[in-house]
């Protein structure tokens, strides 16, 4: 290829060299130089033939100015190839211009791009690399630099550490002096991070226990401590490479790039959570967490005390004072929460990786802390707190690991050894600390064997025992008859029966338990008062037909269920002389509905929602007893009935239509805690007796009977209850089930999509079955019956497209329609205009995800043709 002329060529060099021209000209200048010698138009030889006078004179100007434009020009060729002689010369030239300190700039540029030559077009080699890092060490003097030419040294420095290691580890102390001497003080932030990169990339080169890092470890340390915690007062238009979460993220990692420098970070990290700036905290707690995973268990060990009560102190005495000094209100509860998370997680990062060792390890810390319920924790607030964390991240991490059974029996004895002081005391009466103690005692429970469980219900039985003000003897005797008034009992009486109650939730099948007899007597009083724990614990009963000598024989056991269930249904059924017994409630017929109602209303919708609990244990485990559980529920469903006849005498006894309302509401979200899954009772965390396809079974028994009455139901209030309870249902069954009956139920859904999503109340139960109706969409089956009632849906779909109340309902409308275009097409073509309407009504919504949604709805319909 012919070669340019030197007088075309040379003004571009002059032009570069000239300090007095524009930046725009130096740079095209660059360019047009770079682009001849790609092009081969312009040989490199030539080239610095030509520009000797420049690389080489005295004038210092002039001289930086030509090394630099040879530098630049070598990065822009990065991909062209050269020979070893030519890499060989540029090497040694650019490695010598590193002593030349005012023309330092040109010579960083030309090493930079010497190291970052890919071997495949010729690259610098190891020996010259070495030579380059020695020479750097001894003539660059970093801080005495310009923010840019610093950058570039922490370039070259972090590029042979991550790329030519080789050439670093056979380095002495001059490594780490050069290092540390280049990165203390350093305040631009771009070339902060890039110290610290530095900084993580060095001391991983040195594992050793006699290597570099470990005897360096307290200088580098030194020089990072001060940058911690990461402040930054650059403005938000400034233009930076390196935000303040960038800083902060490289500094962390230099913080674990060692196990060495644990002695120096962990008392650092833990004196800083102490801080009252939020920002300080949070970064505290994440820098903690990172570290722990880091430095290993070994090293660990020694701060496990530390941690656990700096972590307390953080999760449990986070001081709103403190945090609103430094933070608006606005910005409070958000901070506060980020720091509590923050600190669960970092919690659980130590129990994980500071696992099952020594005798002082964090779990002993934690399960035998001396603030658990004893009144040392300043309010019942932090109690809470405490028992919260255990309850929902601590014990559920448990189940981890193996080994902590004796933990969990310890935990759990003491926690009843408490229990005394605890029911006599004003703290009882917080409902938070309640939850939290019975949720906390059914995980410890569920943990332990079943010979441990027997000594926790031995000792809970005892003090129940000792200390119930009820008529425990009497209870002991035969169980509570039909007719027999229930006894009156006060707050602590409650209290020991919550607890109690939780230790029969988390029992296993085969644990014993003593005196049984007494034990249900006394959960039927309080689920006959609409206390929900009772009925927990009489649903796990039922369900797991817990171990007791007493009941061994089944018979028994049906008949007890029998006239609880009984008693249940004359409680909520019964003021008059009339009685729905069993038989009552399996009856078809509603013709004394009008009759359901008795007593207080919100103490029998309570009762409601514990009878399905004890229909949830009995379904469960296949009992045949939850056809009269599920029968008694219809019964209350279908009241409504009667309203339109109400007589004036019904009226003045308190019978009306919010009574029955409410009723039927309670009844119908009856069959959800019977469908759904629960954390609180009735899983496998807690030993349940689970048959399989229980819900599919379920579902296709009642299927038929709801849509006979959901048909023949003429009053409209009865008839959104019936929709209520067949929504719960059906959005809780197994989609194949829903998808195998969908020919019957499609059109019931869709009108109960319709009609309840007029109440704002109903709005997830609207979700919920609109996600069934998109499963519909997804299967075959499924879609051949849309396909057939093709207006119906569409028509409820596009009005859902505008449901005020939950933005998840108006996206996943778009989705399905949008969905729906894989339809065929001469069924679905003439919707397109009501479609299209409705997705671009959708575009001014105003959340973000539903505009988007409708974007692609409309894009679809449109090109749909």
């Amino acid at each position: 290829m012919a070669k340019v002329a030197v007088g075309q060529w040379v003004p571009h060099v002059e032009a570069f060299v000239d300090v007095s021209r524009p930046p725009a000209q130096h740079s095209a200048s660059v360019d047009a130089l770079s682009a001849l010698v790609n092009k081969d138009k312009l040989t490199l030889f030539d080239l610095v033939s030509k520009m000797e006078m420049y690389l080489t004179t005295t004038d210092h100007i002039v001289r930086s100015r030509g090394i630099l434009l040879l530098g630049e020009i070598l990065c822009r060729i990065s991909f062209k190839q050269l020979d070893v002689n030519a890499i060989s010369t540029l090497s040694d030239f650019f490695i010598s211009r590193l002593s030349d300190w005012q023309a330092l700039r040109g010579a960083l540029v030309g090493c930079l791009a010497l190291l970052h030559r890919k071997r495949t077009v010729g690259s610098i080699i190891i020996a010259d690399v070495k030579r380059l890092l020695e020479t750097f060490l001894q003539n660059v003097q970093v801080q005495s630099l310009a923010a840019a030419d610093r950058k570039l040294c922490f370039q070259i420095l972090n590029y042979i550490l991550d790329h030519y290691p080789e050439a670093v580890k056979t380095m002495g102390d001059e490594l780490l002096y050069g290092m540390c001497e280049a990165i203390d003080e350093e305040k631009d932030p771009e070339c902060l991070k890039l110290s610290f990169n530095l900084v993580e990339a060095v001391m991983k080169l040195f594992p050793d226990p006699s290597g570099l890092a470990a005897q360096y470890a307290s200088e580098v340390f030194e020089i990072l401590s001060k940058y911690y915690p990461i402040y930054f007062t650059h403005g938000v238009g400034d233009d930076l490479d390196a935000t303040r979460d960038d800083l902060s993220k490289a500094l962390m990692h230099a913080f674990c790039s060692t196990p060495y420098f644990e002695p120096f970070a962990i008392p650092l990290l833990l004196d800083k959570l102490s801080s009252s700036l939020p920002l300080a905290k949070l970064d505290s707690l994440k820098y903690l967490d990172n570290c722990i995973r880091c430095y290993g268990a070994d090293r660990m060990g020694r701060h496990v005390t530390t941690i656990w009560f700096k972590l307390k102190e953080v999760i449990f005495s986070l001081s709103i004072d403190q945090i609103l000094s430094t933070s608006g209100a606005k910005d409070m509860e958000k901070n506060k929460n980020e720091i509590v998370s923050e600190a669960l997680t970092c919690l659980k990062t130590a129990i994980i990786q500071m696992g099952p060792s020594d005798e002082d390890r964090l779990i002993n810390l934690i399960l035998l802390d001396d603030d658990i319920v004893n009144g040392r924790v300043k309010c019942s607030e932090y109690v809470v707190n405490l028992l919260e964390c255990y309850s929902g991240r601590v014990l559920p991490w448990l189940f981890n690991f193996g080994g902590v059974n004796e933990l969990a029996l310890n935990f759990a004895m003491r926690l009843w050894n408490e229990i005394r002081d605890l029911a006599t005391s004003d703290r009882i009466g917080s409902q938070d600390l309640l939850s939290s103690l019975m949720m906390g005692m059914k995980l410890v429970i569920g943990i332990c064997t079943e010979e441990q469980q027997s000594l926790i219900v031995q000792k809970a039985y005892d003090t129940i025992s000792s200390m119930l003000s009820l008529p425990v003897k009497s209870m002991t005797r035969h169980l509570l008859a039909v007719d027999e008034a229930v006894p009156l009992y006060s707050v602590r009486d409650t209290f020991l029966m919550c607890m109690l109650s939780s230790v029969i939730v988390g029992l296993r099948p085969q644990t014993p338990v003593p005196d049984m007899l007494m034990m249900i007597n006394l959960f039927t009083v309080f689920l006959l008062k609409g206390q929900i724990p009772a009925a927990h614990a009489l649903a796990s009963i039922f369900n797991k037909n817990l171990h007791n000598s007493e009941f061994s024989h089944e018979n028994k056991l049906d008949k007890v269920i029998d006239t609880i269930l009984e008693r249940c249904f004359s409680t909520i059924s019964v003021r008059s002389n009339m009685k729905t017994s069993l038989s009552c409630a399996g009856r078809s017929d509603d013709a004394n509905c009008s009759e359901i109602l008795s007593g207080s209303i919100e103490s029998k919708d309570d009762i409601i929602s514990g009878l399905a609990w004890l229909g949830k244990g009995l379904l469960m485990s296949g009992d045949e007893k939850v056809k009269d559980v599920s029968l008694f529920l219809l019964k209350c469903l279908c009241s409504d009935q009667s309203l339109a006849g109400i007589s004036s005498h019904q009226e003045e006894h308190g019978i009306s239509d919010s009574s029955y309302a409410s009723l039927a509401t309670s009844a119908a979200d009856a069959f959800h805690v019977m469908m759904s899954d629960s954390e609180v009772c009735l899983n496998k965390k807690f030993h349940a007796r689970i048959k399989p396809l229980y819900k599919q079974r379920f579902f296709s028994i009642l299927m038929p009977i709801f849509l006979s009455k959901i048909k023949e139901s003429t009053v409209m209030t009865t008839k959104l209850v019936l929709y209520r309870a067949f929504g719960h249902i059906i959005s809780n069954a197994p989609v194949p089930a829903v998808i195998t009956e969908a020919h019957r139920i499609l059109l019931v859904m869709v009108d109960s999509i319709a009609k309840l999503s007029q109440d704002v109340k109903d709005k997830d139960l609207v979700y919920s079955i609109l996600l069934v109706l998109s499963g519909m969409l997804m299967d075959e089956k499924g879609k051949e019956c849309i396909v057939e009632n093709i207006h119906i849906i569409v028509s409820v779909l596009t009005q859902l497209v505008s449901y005020p109340h939950m933005m998840v309902v108006r996206e996943t409308a778009l989705q399905c329609l949008v969905a729906m275009s894989s339809l065929p097409h001469s069924k679905i073509y003439r919707m397109r205009p009501q479609i299209l309407q409705a997705a671009i009504k959708a575009l001014d919504d105003k959340k973000r995800r539903v505009r988007q949604e409708a974007v692609r709805c409309r894009q679809t319909w449109q090109s749909f043709a």
